[in-house]
């Protein structure tokens, strides 16, 4: 079992460093642009400018500090599709993928279960996001503590906790579809589409009073409505994501265990 996490771990390890990369870079460029404003009220210019219906979607309105601006910036865009389009990647390169190109049947005619395939490869795919997760961190707290922006050390754990559930969700979907129904399309397509919807349903949510219901559709705005980042932990949050990472692997399970290998 262990050979099969290596593995799956293995191959992961190349779009590890490409998003690795990239996430450092874009929170690079985010912080880099931060720092050229001399003081708040500079920046409190630049966002009254915005429409505000455009401002509110985005949650523009609360990026004068350091943390309000990373929460919005980095965790609320770039850095955000970054870490969703990781999870869906390896969500369907690690099963679907795996099938579409017959090395799954291999894998599956040696002394091996397709239970055991399914949960190590579910562990890789979480420690790969986590690995992503923490190279983010350490970005974020070494731009914290040279450029001196006060984020608390709890919060930004908040923030990296939600920021890699929401990950996970999408990468969770995909890898399920995945073991469901052996179609890499099909797998990308559903993480595609939860990624996507998330972000829509946060972004419409905060744009008129009469559309808050749509934050309780979206797993964008569990872990993020209460800025985590700038007010600390949101237990509710982290729970409602964590239970339905959990239901995706539970029906990806099942499915996988009973139907035919391609």
């Amino acid at each position: 079992m262990s050979t099969i996490f290596r593995r799956a771990c293995a191959v992961s390890l190349r779009p590890l460093l490409i998003f690795s990369v990239a996430s450092v870079a874009v929170m690079a460029i985010y912080f880099a642009v931060y720092q050229t404003f001399e003081d708040s009220s500079a920046l409190n210019a630049m966002v009254a400018q915005f429409p505000e219906g455009f401002r509110d979607a985005l949650g523009f309105g609360g990026i004068t500090s350091g943390a309000g601006w990373a929460h919005t910036t980095f965790f609320g865009l770039l850095g955000l599709f970054l870490i969703m389009a990781f999870g869906i990647s390896r969500g369907t390169a690690l099963l679907a993928a795996d099938e579409e190109s017959g090395m799954l049947e291999l894998t599956l005619a040696h002394a091996v279960s397709r239970g055991q395939i399914f949960v190590m490869r579910v562990l890789a795919l979480l420690a790969m996001l986590a690995a992503l997760t923490a190279v983010c961190g350490l970005s974020l707290a070494l731009w914290n503590t040279g450029a001196g922006y006060d984020m608390r050390a709890g919060n930004m754990w908040a923030e990296l906790c939600a920021f890699f559930g929401i990950g996970a969700a999408c990468g969770a979907l995909a890898f399920s579809v995945g073991a469901m129904t052996g179609r890499r399309t099909v797998a990308a397509g559903a993480g595609t589409g939860l990624a996507v919807g998330a972000f829509l349903l946060n972004a419409v949510s905060g744009m008129n009073d009469s559309w808050t219901w749509a934050a309780r559709l979206s797993p964008v705005a569990w872990g993020y409505q209460h800025k985590p980042i700038e007010h600390g932990w949101d237990v509710g949050g982290l729970l409602a994501l964590a239970v339905l990472i959990v239901i995706f692997f539970a029906a990806g399970f099942f499915a996988f265990r009973r139907r035919n290998i391609s």
